[in-house]
């Protein structure tokens, strides 16, 4: 399936078949999607249990918000994305891994002693901010991972705190959201693509309030591609 396709195709699914199993080939397909994604000082700061539905923990299901649990029991497969503070004591060292592969380059000022006295040194943005931003690139890397397989997933909050301790996570670990896994119970082209803001309502350029004019001839051949699809 083509990129722009894969995007197009995405839905969050609520109906799966319950007895056709997910292939571990296809969620190991999505998790080395997510292992991919981009991540500040190369943390990887994500990270994932999967849980085959019928071995579910029940405190981990009841941990998930009621509105879902219909289907949350038809899906064969739930992965449980967290990120986990522990990964920021590795980070000089992460950054040092960089330089001896040759991404950071020694012509544009990068070193172990630049790691060290510079680098460790400059105040960084609230690190439970990037952790959830990191989070949520890798988890849509796994999602579009899942779309290009034939999958269907949604994304399912729940409370944190008790899915942590069902998953028998440290308490550094913050559970972000239960991804449900499955094959589609009905066709995917049945499931509309969702309507969403106005472009230009959304994005600007130069500055706030000036519009970011949507180029139809752009908007036409994104529908070639079936990217948009409304």
């Amino acid at each position: 399936m083509e990129f722009k396709e894969v995007i197009g195709k995405r839905r969050s699914i609520r109906y799966y078949l319950p007895d056709k199993p997910v292939e571990m080939e296809k969620i190991q397909i999505m998790l080395e999607a997510s292992r991919l994604a981009p991540c500040a000082s190369n943390l990887n700061v994500l990270r994932a249990v999967v849980v085959e539905r019928d071995n579910a923990p029940k405190r981990l299901i009841d941990s998930i918000a009621e509105f879902n649990s219909t289907h949350i029991l038809q899906a064969p497969v739930l992965i449980c994305w967290y990120v986990d503070m522990q990964a920021w004591k590795d980070r000089a060292e992460r950054m040092k891994e960089l330089i001896d592969i040759g991404a950071l380059e020694p012509t544009h000022g990068w070193s172990h002693e630049y790691i060290d006295n510079v680098y460790m040194k400059t105040r960084r943005k609230d690190p439970e901010i990037i952790n959830y931003i990191e989070g949520g690139m890798g988890i849509a890397f796994g999602m579009l991972a899942a779309v290009d397989q034939g999958l269907g997933t949604c994304l399912n909050t729940c409370e944190s705190e008790e899915a942590r301790k069902a998953l028998g996570l440290p308490e550094t670990a913050t559970v972000l959201w239960i991804m449900s896994v499955g094959y589609y119970a009905e066709p995917p082209e049945t499931e509309r693509q969702r309507p969403r803001r106005p472009f230009e309502e959304l994005f600007s350029l130069i500055s706030y309030g000036t519009p970011f004019k949507r180029d139809e001839r752009v908007v036409e051949e994104l529908r070639k591609a079936k990217m948009i699809q409304l």
